[in-house]
């Protein structure tokens, strides 16, 4: 049954959120997400790394180390797409709150979940995934407008100033690792 609510969340989106805005479950939101590391992580490795490694192993190397990697990537992205979910639902409830929404944290999180496995999993595949992504952004407009009962334009404004907040976010770790990384190869590598 998830599959076909996943699809239906990108074929269907208006009613398929409407339905599910409030039927917010625990066990099945992180199913959602660890589904959606699964499929990124995998094609990610098959299709973005192997072939930019592949001039430096073997094939037989190559695939074996991939292979021995991906338990350890499925797992390392489920944290970081669960931490990514709650932060942008986070900023998109805060965001809304400040545009007169009314809806939960819960229901945003859950409904960016049903999102989550089919976008994120597309996401991975070179050149489409950034159609994807601004399809994605189009899909949190309207499940911000249905869940927080914000008209069409303010859902929208409260995409554009998280991804706003977000990208300041990641300028500042970019900053930060810039002065930090220096520094630690120095002490680490200095003789």
């Amino acid at each position: 049954m998830l599959p076909k609510l996943w699809l239906d969340c990108f074929t269907k989106p208006k009613e398929t959120f409407a339905k599910q805005k409030n039927k917010a479950n625990l066990g099945k939101l992180l199913l959602n997400i660890a589904v959606s590391a699964v499929g990124f992580a995998t094609l990610f490795l098959f299709l973005q790394v192997m072939p930019f490694t592949q001039p430096l192993l073997s094939e037989k190397e190559l695939l074996f180390g991939t292979i021995m990697f991906l338990p350890f990537s499925w797992v390392a992205f489920s944290i970081i797409f669960l931490i990514n979910e709650c932060f942008f639902a986070a900023l998109h409830f805060l965001f809304s709150r400040l545009l007169g929404g009314k809806g939960t944290y819960t229901q945003l999180l859950w409904l960016g979940s049903l999102t989550s496995p089919i976008g994120n999993t597309l996401q991975a595949l070179p050149y489409f995934g950034i159609a994807v992504a601004i399809y994605s952004m189009y899909l949190n407009a309207l499940l911000v407008k249905e869940s927080q009962g914000l008209n069409f334009n303010r859902a929208a404004l409260v995409i554009l100033l998280s991804l706003g907040v977000y990208l300041a976010f990641l300028f500042l770790i970019g900053q930060y690792l810039e002065g930090f990384l220096p520094v630690l190869y120095n002490e680490l590598y200095s003789g």
